[in-house]
């Protein structure tokens, strides 16, 4: 389990972020690592991330039953590293650890949530360019339930429910998808999977 101490870093992200002016970001995973000296009281933990190919990206996560330390060391560790411009969210099994747990930054607001289900999607789909900072420099039109709602708890075990439209559905549906052990390559269908399995190559 790696443990890199940096300040910032610009990265690759789950799914693509659409700007005030409709601009849509796309970032690839890593862009930069500055690694700073410690000390500094703005000083995060980013986690490595695994890449395609990694067993734990395809095991589908265990449910958290301790609710202690090593839980909420993990929450800083997932928020830490969403916490970045063009990330949108990140599963636990992204950075080695194989727990239903994911981290998320949309709109300006960074959380998580422990043991997410998704109860509620609709049945309009809106199809986007999703990537993945597990699967760098790729991105396809990937369809996705247009509103949805996930249900969990905190790192206290407190009730949680999430649930939107937009981005937030799409993070909500992308995220739970990892800790099922699938990735969004998966929802591809038709000459786009194709595609996708050749870029692989």
């Amino acid at each position: 389990m790696t443990l890199l101490t940096l300040k910032r870093a610009t990265c690759g992200f789950c799914c693509a972020i659409e700007g005030p002016n409709g601009e849509t970001a796309k970032h690839t995973w890593p862009d930069l690592w500055p690694a700073l000296s410690s000390g500094h009281n703005d000083v995060v933990s980013v986690r490595a991330i695994r890449q395609i190919g990694d067993p734990v990206l395809r095991t589908p996560a265990d449910p958290v039953r301790d609710f202690d330390d090593k839980l909420r060391a993990l929450v800083t560790d997932l928020e830490d590293t969403v916490d970045s411009p063009g990330h949108a969210g990140l599963a636990a099994p992204q950075i080695g650890v194989g727990l239903r747990v994911f981290s998320y930054n949309i709109g300006g607001r960074i959380g998580h949530l422990v043991n997410p289900r998704l109860v509620e999607r609709s049945d309009h789909r809106e199809t986007e360019d999703e990537g993945c900072l597990s699967l760098p420099g790729l991105w396809f039109p990937t369809a996705r339930s247009a509103y949805a709602v996930a249900e969990g708890v905190d790192q206290y075990g407190e009730p949680v429910t999430l649930s939107g439209t937009g981005l937030m559905a799409r993070c909500l549906q992308h995220e739970i998808d990892h800790l099922d052990g699938r990735l969004y390559l998966d929802r591809l269908t038709g000459e786009t999977k194709r595609a996708a399995y050749r870029a692989l190559a």
